[in-house]
Formats: C-alpha cells, structure tokens, sequence
C-alpha cells in the first residue's frame, strides 16, 4: 500500500502497521566441505584455513589471523530508517535520502515498512507504532502518514526539533513550531519569519513570480482558498478545443504545474468550491453555453473522483462552502435568462433545494466567505445606480439574507473582488481600477480606502481571495493574447497603508484587528477563529451563543459557560485538554483541534470526523462524541440475562441511557413503529410463540393478540391508531412443517384475529420484515434443505429472489429499500452483510457471529455481535467514515436489534 505523509499528530484511531525487522544474518561455516573444491572461496567470499595464501577472496588484502575477511563481506545493510551518508551505507536495493536509510517503491510495495511522498519521490519509511526504536536515532518521530486512497499508517520520519512535523514538511525544521503558523502563506513559519505578515520577497505587500508558460484560457478557479494549493481547471487550448486538465499553482514553491491525473473529461465554465483539503466542481459545460449536469468532481493533489448526483441544470455557476459545510450553488435558468438562483446540497435528501431566487441584468457572480464563517454571493453593480446583490449565508442556516447594494459609482460596471478581512468586515477593490474600499456588513457601509489602491497595467487578471492572511491572489497576462501567465501574492498587513488604517485607535490596524471597530488591545479570541471575543457572538465557538451558552449548578444558579469549547465545565483558561481531544494542550498541535486532522475546529466543518457536519449535530457540545449523530432516530434491543428476557429502547443517541418500556415476560422480536411510539413483540421464541403484544408506549396500554398457531416473525404493515392495525405474520399451517404468510388485521380493543392467507409457494418461510409497499423474507424451496434465499414481494404476491452471494440468509430486515441479513461467513461463524455496504461479508472486526443486524436511513449499520469473550455487544458502522464503533457493552447479551426513524 501506498501512503503520503500527512504531517499530523499520529492518532489512536490511525491504521496500525506492524514493523518489520531485518533478520540478523549468520554465515553456517558447517555447511562445507573443506576437501570438497566444488565449495570455492572465491566462490563463496569466506576465508578457508586451507588456503595458504591467506587471501580467500582473491582480491589481494591478506587475512593473516584466518578470520572472516570483512572486505569480502560486502557493505553491511542498515534498516530502513537508519542514519546514512550516501547509498552505499544502506546495502543493495536501497537508498541514502536525507540521511535516512530508504528504497525506491514506486514499483512495488515496502517490504520494511510504509510507502510515503518523499520530496517528490515515493520511498519506504519505517513503521511505527506509537514510538521510533532505530539504533543510533534520535530525530525521529512517529508520525501519521496517508496514501492516496485515505488509508492511514503512521511511520518514523526525521523531526530535528520533536514538533510532530517531519523535516520534509516543517516550516521551521530547527525550531519547535506545533501549530505550523504560516500568516502570510510563503512557506516560512510564523516562528521563524522575519515578516510573517508579509510574503516572502514582497515589496509594499506584493510578492510577483512567473512567468509560466500557460497558454490554455477559460480555465476555472476558485474564487477563494485557503492558502497552499490553488487548481486551474479546464478551459480552450490555443486551438480553442476544450481540455481536461488540472494544473495547479503551488504558493510556497511558487510552481505551476500539470497535475497527473486529468478530469473525466475536457469542460469550461466549471464551478469551483474549497472542500476542507481539496476542491469540488460542478460537472462543466462541455459545449459552449451547455448546462451543467452529470455529477459532482471532487479533485485534491491525490485523486480525481466522480461522486453523487449533480440535480440541477444551471448555467454560469458559482458555489461555495460555510464554515458549517454546506455547499451553496447560485446560478441562472438558462445561457440568456436574467433569473438567478441560489440552492443548498441537502445531505440528507442528496439534492439541492432552493432557497432564494431574482432577476437582475445579467452580470458576473463570485464567491467570498468572511473570518466569522459566513459565506456570500456578490455581483457586479452595472447602470447609473451602480446597484448590485450581496446575498449572505450563515452557518447553521438555510435560508439567506438577500440584500442590494449601492456599489461605488466610478466605473460601469462596477466589477468588485472582496476578501475577508479579520473581525467582521470584508476588504473590497474594483478589479479593473484597483480601487480599494472596506465594507462593514452589518451596518451595510463603505469606507474609501484609497492608500490601498492597486494600480495593474497587466490583463486578463483573475483573483483568487486568500483567507487567513488576509491577501489575495492575482494571475493575469502581460499582454492580450499572451500565453504567459504572471502571479502576484497580495498581502494585506504588509501594505505601506496597513498600520495608519486604524478606526477603534487601539493601535492594532485594521487589516490584522480581529475587532477593527472595537476596542480591544489584548486581541483575546477564545475559539481561535480570527473574531475577538469582545465582538464575537460565540466565544468558545461551540455553536451555543454566549447568552444561551450556560447550565445551572445544583442550587439552580447560572454557570457560564461561553468560553468552555468542549463544554465539560472547565473554561478554556484553566482546562488543560481545550477540544478534549486525549492531547494535552501543551503539546496539541492545535488545542481545538478534537479530531487531530490539521484543521482547527473553528473551519473545520467536521469537528469529530463522524462524517456528519457540525451544523446538522447538536449544538449542546455532543457533536464531540462520534456516536452522537443527527436525525439518528430510536434503537430496541433484546437484554437476555440468567433471570429472563427484556426489551430495552432509547433515542440513539442516548443509547448508553436505555429504559425498559414494556412488561412482557418472554419477548422476542421488537418491532418499532411511529417514531417508537409503538413496540411489538412476539410473546416467547418463534416457532413456539402463538401471541404477540402491541404495546402503544404514548397511552401507556398494551394488548395481546393469540394466533392460535406457531409464529416465525411478525412485522406491522399498517398501523392506524387507536382503531387498526395490520400485520403481516410467519405462521405454521395446521401445526405442520409448512409455513405460511398471513395477514392479520387487528382491531385496538377487540382481541379477535382474522388470518388471511397470502404467500405460501415455499414450504420453508423463515425471518420476514416489511417496509414501504416490499415485503422481506427467506424461504427454501420444494426439496432443498440448508439453501435458503431471500425473497421480495413489491406489491401482488409475486415473490422475486434477491440475488446475493450468501449461503443460508435469515434474519432478514428491511428498512428504506436497505437490506441487511445474516449468513454462513467464511470462518464457519454467521456475520452481517447488507446491500447498502455491498454485498459480502461485514461485520465488526474480531466478532465470530451475528445475532442481529439493521441497516438505517442513514445507510450506516447497526449489530449485534459476538465478541471474544462470547457475550453479544452493539455495534455501530458509520458508513461516512467507514468504521466500526461498540455502541453499547455489557455483561448481558444484548441481541435483536430494531432501529426507526
């Protein structure tokens, strides 16, 4: 396997890869035959007491004391990891890279550890744990490393001053830099910068390199980035045939260059989005003035992929992400319309919805987001009014705030790029005139800026906002039709402008004043997101307001809690693990960071990396927990202990919480229904149980329906409280061998049932569930013992067979068309398997069997499961992050899992 290294602090939950050990290696001197000529010395370049020259090997050193002639030995062979000068120190096949004992893995993989991105180069690393045990080491830390497909390891790399950051990627490598500060973007640390506002080499805050020859046009950008890494996507070739390409501008290396793989075909007109390390586009118009349809392309340094359904046809796109996640998209109907939309990517439906809509001249659109998390779609402003939109997103919501604005009258139009600025304002200049302004968003005002005027004889100048230094970037042509491409790095703080630019007067300029309107000299900022407490709605950035951000002690009395990140009582100033994360914060490259991924939670849009976003969790500190998901929906359980059986139920969430909601004696088979307000269960184990009871937890009563014959399993098909209900049920045929389905209409308050005869083509019936109009069951046919198959009926009575690859499937569930089921697993045990995860073998890692298994409306997977121990345990699978994680352990088993939304 293949893997990059990351530069993060290794983490518990990382891919552990063993470390393989060279093996000592010893000459057998026994295994000759002094007499025997065919055993050559020369042959074997080991030193024979025979030999009377005293020169075993041939090559003219005389070995007088008859020991091993170590010249003839060859170079001795270092492990991977070991200190070296050049190549020859690290024997055949390997490699001296910074002096460090590596091998070329490009073709194959590591034999001796993990294959990583070594200043461009693939080489093997060794393989750590938690520590790095190489002889004559010091320099080294275990660090996390990542592959290409997302795999993680963790590998033992130079790191001179132990800040968990490799030498290869350390921005300071001599001096202990955790955070990895870097203000101005140019690839110098904070700590170690003789500027660390201003970009390396800029002069009056504006860093130029290029040229580089480019000659493609119409290529798409992103409108923002956060620093690094920016792509050029697509465009026309010189020929004006569209390409595929994907080049990418590198800020620190000042580079330019084609990226290896290529888009899944040539487009303009993409639309371009930041998404956490990388970018996602629109599909592209592939003719000119075609709509956008297809699928989204997600691209970064790694990968090109092709993920879910882009729904929406529109034309000239834009789209951006909020701090919370959520992908914004504005566009027009049609190539010529004037009406204009803006939708938001629902994750849960997996489409975009509208939010707002206008009409308007038609006029260029452009993204921006602002340091409080805010996202905004700004046009130009055309006519003599000068008027233009501003339509503001904010984090957490759906709905926007749709404003126009009198944009500055001096030119026609008026063609604005804005970028935030620290504190809630956002920094404006015309793109063609280079007229600076600041606008205040909340009281809708312009302030003239004119020390900060740009003045640009280029052309074709394109501008990509850079958040966090606040800067920007600027690539334009030095002459129409040129195909060189010049870049300029602008940097706001190292304008000569920047520090007499000062409105509150508390001598912190505007351009790095996280309050500029308010007075605040210590520039205190608790949740670390560029707003300063004293103007910041949120101070711990937990997503409670201050005012609301508060618990009440045992008396009853208020405890403020707005600047206590992880909400566990300790304010930030005394708590000693801010994100309680498991890092102290003394030695946390980021202390609120709670999912160690390099990204501050404060524009991380995942904090827990649960594969949720933060706005759709709660905001009462529980997104920290990556059980705690949104719209999770409620979980029942059979608890089987030595004094009998009973059923447990809880929201999802509050699992670890469960209570007993029924009184039943021998329970088998919850079923939920209503959002849990109703729960059935078979009344003693199928095959023998004759009754069931339907318990409507809201009215607190219960009533037990007898069958009168065995029932296999029992599902509801139709609840109409308080008057009927329907069920399906497995049942016995006259007390034969032969099972039958049935339904069975049930009237609240009258315990007569009526069976009506519905499906009885196989004689062997066996686990049934119903949802949404299908029907589930397995069955074998006339004649065929242990070769049962699962089974659908879509409406009639006509059954189909699934067609899986499981050897005797029970158990079957159904929820949302998802399937999950248990067979024969390869090591003799019964483990899960559901359509939603593929079908094959699933199941938690180091379980044997499988009592139990439910997919959810969130296509993740709940289980109960075997473990080591022989008890049955919950399990979780968290399909957006691909893990498995114990949901709820006990002494008792805890078998026969029913989920509902």
């Amino acid at each position: 396997m293949v893997f990059r290294y990351l530069g993060a602090r290794a983490a518990t939950i990382c891919s552990i890869v063993s470390i393989c050990f060279l093996s000592g290696c010893s000459l057998d001197f026994d295994q000759f035959d002094e007499s025997d000529p065919s055993q050559s010395n020369n042959e074997n370049n080991v030193n024979n007491v025979s030999d009377m020259t005293n020169d075993v090997g041939g090559d003219g050193i005389v070995d007088p004391d008859m020991d091993v002639d170590m010249v003839d030995m060859g170079p001795t062979e270092l492990p991977i990891g070991a200190d070296c000068t050049d190549d020859a120190d690290c024997g055949e096949g390997k490699v001296c890279a910074d002096g460090y004992c590596s091998a070329d893995c490009a073709a194959a993989e590591c034999e001796e550890g993990v294959c990583i991105e070594w200043n461009g180069e693939l080489r093997c690393a060794a393989a750590c744990e938690t520590g790095c045990d190489i002889e004559g080491r010091t320099d080294l830390s275990c660090l996390e490393a990542v592959g290409p497909d997302g795999m993680r390891a963790s590998a033992c790399l130079t790191d001179e001053d132990q800040d968990a950051t490799s030498d290869l990627l350390d921005n300071c490598p001599g001096m202990a830099n955790l955070d990895q500060e870097d203000l101005d973007a140019d690839g110098v640390g904070d700590l170690c910068d003789t500027n660390r506002v201003c970009y390396a080499g800029a002069d009056n805050g504006r860093a130029d390199f290029g040229p580089f020859t480019f000659g493609t046009s119409e290529f798409s950008l992103p409108d923002y980035a956060v620093r690094g890494r920016i792509p050029l996507v697509g465009g026309r070739d010189a020929a004006g045939e569209l390409v595929d390409e994907v080049w990418w501008l590198d800020l620190n290396a000042q580079t330019l260059e084609m990226g290896a793989q290529s888009l899944p075909y040539p487009s303009v007109d993409f639309g371009v989005a930041h998404n956490g390390n990388g970018f996602v586009l629109t599909p592209g118009a592939t003719i000119d003035d075609d709509f956008q349809e297809g699928r989204f392309i997600v691209i970064n340094a790694r990968e090109i992929a092709v993920e879910r359904s882009f729904q929406r046809t529109v034309s000239d796109p834009t789209m951006l992400r909020t701090s919370d996640g959520r992908l914004w998209l504005h566009g027009f109907d049609d190539p010529t319309t004037t009406r204009w939309r803006v939708f938001y990517f629902d994750e849960e439906r997996q489409e975009f919805v509208q939010s707002t809509t206008g009409t308007g001249n038609r006029r260029a659109w452009y993204a921006a987001t602002d340091s409080t998390g805010r996202g905004y779609f700004y046009s130009q402003g055309r006519n003599l009014t000068q008027s233009g939109y501003l339509i503001q997103m904010e984090p957490g919501n759906t709905s926007v705030n749709l404003r126009g604005i009198d944009l500055p009258d001096v030119t026609d139009p008026f063609d604005p790029i804005m970028i935030p600025g620290p504190g809630d304002t956002l920094w404006l200049w015309e793109r063609q005139t280079g007229q600076a302004w600041v606008y205040d968003f909340p009281n809708n005002d312009f302030t003239r800026a004119i020390d900060f005027d740009l003045l640009d004889t280029s052309v074709d100048r394109r501008y990509v906002s850079l958040h966090g230094g606040p800067g920007f970037v600027v690539l334009s042509r030095p002459a129409a039709d040129s195909d060189e491409l010049n870049v300029s790095i602008v940097s706001l703080p190292c304008l000569t402008a920047a520090n007499s630019f000062n409105r509150d007067g508390d001598s912190i300029p505007d351009v790095r004043d996280n309050c500029p309107i308010d007075d605040n000299e210590g520039q205190d900022a608790t949740d670390d997101d560029l707003l300063g407490d004293v103007c910041d709605p949120d101070d711990d950035g937990d997503e409670i307001s201050d005012g609301a951000d508060v618990i009440q002690d045992m008396m009853g009395n208020d405890i403020d809690l707005s600047q206590d990140s992880d909400n566990d009582g300790e304010p930030n100033t005394t708590d000693t693990d801010d994100d309680n994360d498991g890092i102290p914060d003394a030695a946390d490259r980021y202390a609120l960071d709670t999912d160690n991924d390099n990204a501050r939670n404060a524009y991380d849009i995942d904090d827990d990396e649960d594969g949720y976003f933060d706005s759709l969790e709660g905001v009462d500190g529980s997104r920290q927990d990556q059980l705690q998901i949104p719209n999770a929906g409620f979980i029942s359980f059979v608890r089987e202990t030595a004094n009998g059986r009973t059923v447990e139920l809880a929201e999802f969430n509050l699992v670890r919480e469960a209570t007993q909601p029924l009184t039943a004696t021998d329970p088998h088979q919850p079923r939920l229904w209503s959002g849990a307000q109703y729960v059935m269960t078979l009344d003693g184990p199928p095959d023998t149980a004759t009754s069931l009871t339907w318990t409507d937890r809201l009215m607190g009563t219960s009533l037990t329906y007898d069958i009168g014959v065995p029932i296999r399993a029992a599902d509801p098909s139709a609840v109409n409280p308080p008057e009927l209900a329907q069920f399906f049920v497995t049942t016995a045929i006259d007390q034969t061998s032969d099972w039958k389905i049935s339904v069975v209409d049930l009237t609240f308050g009258d315990t007569t049932v009526m069976l009506q005869d519905y499906y009885t083509r196989l004689p062997q019936l066996g686990g049934l569930d119903y949802d949404q109009g299908r029907l589930l069951f397995d069955g074998a046919q006339n004649g065929c013992t242990n070769c049962s198959d699962l089974w659908t009926i879509d409406g009639g009575t006509f059954a189909t067979r699934v067609n899986i690859e499981t050897s005797n499937p029970s158990n079957a569930r159904l929820k949302y068309s998802r399937y999950a089921w248990i067979g024969d697993a390869e090591d003799g045990g019964r483990t899960s398997f559901s359509s939603v995860l593929g079908f094959g073998e699933h199941a938690p890692p180091g379980v044997t069997d499988v009592n139990s298994a439910i997919a959810t409306i969130n296509n993740d997977l709940i289980v109960s499961a075997q473990d080591a121990s022989g008890t049955y345990n919950l399990y979780f699978y968290n399909s957006r992050v691909d893990e498995w994680f114990l949901l709820l352990e006990s002494d008792d088993n805890l078998i026969e899992v029913d989920w509902t939304d």
